[in-house]
């Protein structure tokens, strides 16, 4: 999986079905891309995720 922004492109590789592409903004900018499994995400709040630049 890519995420193509205006700006660039993030290789995510491979996401499952119960994974989701959590996308990290400065105002309206693409700045990182993290993959999270889906239990990770809780009423629109992520749960122990490392940041994108981890990845």
């Amino acid at each position: 999986m890519i995420l193509v922004t205006p700006d660039r492109e993030f290789d995510r590789g491979i996401v499952g079905p119960e994974e989701r592409i959590v996308r990290e903004l400065e105002g309206t900018k693409v700045v990182g891309a993290t993959v999270v499994k889906e239990h990770q995400i809780s009423h629109g709040w992520l749960v122990n995720v490392p940041s994108a630049d981890a990845r």
